[in-house]
């Protein structure tokens, strides 16, 4: 989770469709880890 918020911070001159990926990806994990 650090590293992706890392990159994030890092990422304000990337394409706002990679950060929303980045962030989905997040979302999904976040629920995977809940439903265990």
């Amino acid at each position: 989770m650090l590293n992706i918020n890392k990159l994030i911070s890092h990422g304000h001159g990337l394409a706002p469709s990679l950060l929303k990926r980045a962030a989905t990806v997040v979302l999904d994990w976040d629920t995977r880890q809940k439903s265990r």
